[in-house]
C-alpha cells in the first residue's frame, strides 16, 4: 500500500489519480474529510507535527509519498 499525504492538494490529488488508474493500492492523508467520493481509502490526519499520531495512517504501508505542505 502507498500512503500519500495531502490528498487533497493539487500534487496529491493528481498523483492519487494516476496510481489508482495504474492499480496501486492507495491511502491517503489530509486534515479534512474529502468532500468527493473517493475510490481510495482515506484518514483524516490533523496539522503534521511532533504530536501527529500516525499509527492508523501508516498501518499495512509500504511506501510514504509526501505531498503535503502549508500553503497560503
Amino acid at each position: 500500500m502507498i500512503l500519500v499525504t495531502g490528498a487533497t492538494g493539487f500534487i496529491g490529488s493528481a498523483l492519487i489519480r494516476e496510481l489508482c488508474f495504474r492499480s496501486f493500492v492507495v491511502r491517503g492523508t489530509s486534515r479534512q474529510n474529502i468532500p468527493y467520493k473517493a475510490n481510495f481509502e482515506h484518514c483524516v490526519v490533523e496539522d503534521i507535527d511532533h504530536t501527529t499520531n500516525w499509527c492508523r495512517a501508516l498501518n499495512g504501508v509500504e511506501v510514504v509519498i509526501h505531498t503535503a505542505a502549508r500553503v497560503h
